[in-house]
């Protein structure tokens, strides 16, 4: 039985399943994943945590309700690392609402007060690692501020600190692009940025992953929707050697830059992750890296499906 996780089950509707596959060798037809279920005499042995390698430093579905008790945002990992639902607004929490995300559920942000919060204590600096999610943006008029994504920043010049962001600022030659920036004030004032080649559009969902790695240069690479569309020649400066709260959907140093739009599926990584593996990410998210046969019926109360690698 293959460790699985169900992030949500739907009998008259769409379910969201995560399955660890061992390995399904490229454009293999003889490689196969079978899922039985429609038994109500069986029980359910999803292994969640087993489903993320231990690369993943914490996995966020995002489906839980905002408005429940912190941290509502469940990691999926063996970490515990949660993510906890925050809001700026003077006199009340007004939390980011459940909508229909990419998978299953997602967050809808408002641009103007809510973002999702990782305390220091939960994600911890790195030399090394890869920061992933998807969003689709309501809006990408301009702006004072950018559209933050993803932000470990904190006030003044601090070396290593990451954000990225939709550039909605008035006047940017980055105008509506999607940039990753690392901060850098040791040996120079120079921060490298890695910027997409493309503007984005609203009504699209996205998927964004970035890399980075101390030690290498070249290794900083902005993907998109699975292709490498920007990089850094730069060796960067050095991950922060001091913790710093991380934020989903505003400039955690400034509080400004609120993100207006949906985000789902938040997934960061203590390594550098392939061209390969980001690829296969986002081509499992768009469904597009199995073909399904059509379900069986096994001559009771259970059918099967089959999946198999193209």
């Amino acid at each position: 039985v293959l460790n699985y996780e169900i992030e949500k089950w739907d009998t008259s509707g769409i379910s969201t399943l995560w399955v660890k596959i061992p390995q399904i060798d490229s454009a293999s037809s003889t490689d196969y994943v079978y899922m039985y279920y429609g038994n109500s005499g069986a029980s359910a042995t999803a292994t969640t945590t087993g489903v993320w390698d231990s690369n993943y430093v914490t996995v966020q579905h995002w489906g839980e309700d905002p408005a429940g008790s912190a941290p509502q945002f469940q990691d999926s990992t063996v970490n515990n690392k949660d993510g906890t639902a925050s809001s700026s607004q003077v006199g009340g929490v007004v939390v980011a609402s459940t909508t229909a995300g990419k998978f299953g559920s997602g967050l809808d942000f408002n641009g103007n007060t809510q973002f999702v919060s990782q305390g220091e204590t939960q994600l911890a600096p790195l030399a090394n690692g890869s920061a992933e999610f998807w969003f689709d943006i309501d809006t990408v008029a301009a702006s004072s501020t950018n559209r933050y994504l993803f932000s470990r920043v904190k006030s003044g010049s601090n070396d290593g600190e990451l954000r990225v962001y939709v550039d909605t600022a008035s006047g940017s030659v980055n105008r509506d692009k999607i940039v990753y920036q690392i901060e850098c004030t040791v040996p120079s004032t120079i921060s490298p940025i890695a910027t997409s080649t493309a503007s984005t559009t609203v009504d699209s969902w996205y998927h964004v992953t970035a890399v980075w790695d101390d030690d290498t240069a070249g290794a900083m690479k902005l993907y998109v929707n699975g292709s490498q569309v920007g990089y850094s020649n730069t060796t960067t400066c050095g991950s922060e050697a001091t913790a710093v709260v991380t934020m989903q959907g505003k400039n955690n140093a400034l509080n400004n830059g609120y993100f207006d739009g949906q985000m789902d599926e938040l997934r960061v990584s203590n390594i550098a992750r392939s061209a390969d593996w980001i690829n296969a990410s986002y081509a499992a998210g768009q469904d597009t890296l199995n073909t399904y046969a059509a379900a069986e019926s096994g001559g009771g109360p259970l059918s099967v499906c089959t999946a198999y690698n193209t």
